[in-house]
């Protein structure tokens, strides 16, 4: 019977069927996993009568019986097994068949034999006379003897025996679990009062790091004041030598003019710049034929703009530049340099950036780390490496090395194609220290 499915108003006619005070029928319900087996156990059985109308079997699903439940709690199902809804006539009443019981024929018969034996006397009725009319002639309905009522007692006794040797067994089980616990919660008490110390110590001990963070905190403001004192004078210093190598180089070139027959023309300012790194850039492209720009990304250049010192980061990129392409055409004359360095030392006219701000290669930890490398690993034509790409360890230092540290970096190939190749201008590529 789908009682899961039911209806309110279907519901509401079987509990008040199974409520019933003067219900003549005896049923039995159960939601056992082998109810099909008592089944086939009742009507096979030649003892067991399911007679319509005096004996009814209910098969119902565990939602089904749990829905049950809910309305008649005092008269559950019990798990696994079936419950007898005694009928009227029953003197011994409702009755609870566990797991083992069902499977039993003599169990239910007993359950069948009580119903006949009340019913016996009495002429069929309602679908009871219908189904009587339809047996064979001169058949005699089996009335089944009385039972012992000793018998049932002990029955009923032995039931309620089994169930309290569960019951006891259920309550020494969570008698156990409970001891267990109860021992778990003193462990945990004293851990908890164990970590209670601890943390009332760690407290203290973050009080006192507390005043220490607060000192050197003080202090770090301190010295980040001191160092940004220095940064800026630094900076200072390195303007002040920036011109003063413009200065000597101007004076090199007066002096070289002077020898000549020409009336030299001095510059007394400098030359100006571009006022952003993208037209420094395309400036350069069409000034110096002797320096090559393809790998360069114009927009790392460009990002230095928004920074408050790019008009001096753009003078000395512009110097840079200049002295590269000088040193290159030096070159391509068969001068006597062997390096950008050593022909920014060599105190030659067309030089406009100080020697200490040239890096011909980087560090070691540099050069072997991956990641660093091919952050400065650009593309190059196929007659300056095979590959395609090389590395460009050289470089020159535009701004101080506080962030963003711009850089020029670039590949001397003065020595193969006659060029130097620009491969980075902007901020200070990744390494050990901005990573």
């Amino acid at each position: 019977m789908p009682v899961e499915r039911m209806s309110p108003e279907h519901l509401r006619e079987l509990l008040a069927r199974l409520t019933a005070p003067d219900r003549a029928e005896g049923l039995l319900i159960t939601a056992a996993e082998k109810a099909g087996t008592l089944t086939g156990t009742m009507l096979a059985e030649s003892t067991i009568l399911l007679w319509p109308g005096l004996v009814d079997l209910i098969l119902v699903s565990e939602e089904g019986q749990q829905r049950l439940a809910e309305h008649l709690p005092d008269r559950r199902i019990p798990p696994s097994g079936a419950r007898w809804f005694a009928p009227a006539t029953d003197p011994i009443g409702d009755q609870t068949l566990r797991k083992g019981q069902i499977a039993s024929p003599s169990a239910v018969a007993r359950l069948v034999d009580r119903a006949l034996r009340a019913r016996a006397a009495t002429a069929p009725a309602g679908l009871a006379a219908d189904a009587a009319a339809l047996l064979e002639p001169g058949r005699r309905l089996r009335v089944p003897a009385a039972p012992d009522r000793l018998q049932l007692l002990r029955d009923r006794n032995t039931a309620l025996a089994m169930e309290l040797a569960q019951v006891q067994r259920l309550l020494k089980d969570r008698t156990g679990r409970l001891d267990q616990v109860e021992r778990e919660l003193s462990v945990a008490r004293g851990h908890g009062a164990r970590m209670e110390q601890e943390l009332a110590a760690a407290r203290d001990r973050i009080r006192a790091l507390g005043t220490s963070v607060e000192e050197l905190t003080r202090q770090r403001e301190a010295a980040h004041a001191e160092a940004d004192q220095y940064a800026a004078e630094a900076e200072q210093a390195e303007a002040e030598l920036a011109d003063a190598v413009r200065a000597r180089a101007h004076l090199a070139r007066l002096a070289a003019s002077s020898d000549a027959s020409q009336t030299p023309q001095a510059r007394d300012t400098p030359e100006p710049v571009p006022a952003d790194f993208g037209a420094l850039i395309d400036a350069a492209r069409d000034r110096f034929a002797l320096l090559d720009f393809d790998a360069l990304v114009t927009d790392l250049a460009c990002a230095l703009d928004h920074y408050p010192q790019a008009a001096t980061w753009r003078r000395r990129a512009w110097d840079a530049l200049s002295t590269l392409h000088a040193y290159a055409q030096a070159r391509s004359h068969r001068q006597p340099v062997c390096d950008l360095l050593a022909y920014c030392r060599s105190g030659a006219p067309d030089v406009a950036i100080a020697p200490s701000i040239i890096a011909l290669g980087e560090y070691e930890r540099v050069r072997s780390d991956a990641r660093f490398r091919r952050a400065r690993t650009f593309p190059v034509p196929a007659e300056v490496a095979a590959r395609g790409e090389a590395f460009f360890g050289a470089h020159i230092r535009l701004g101080s090395g506080r962030p963003p540290a711009p850089r020029l970096h670039f590949l001397d190939d003065t020595s193969n194609t006659g060029r130097i190749y620009i491969g980075h201008i902007g901020p200070h590529l990744p390494n050990r220290r901005t990573n």
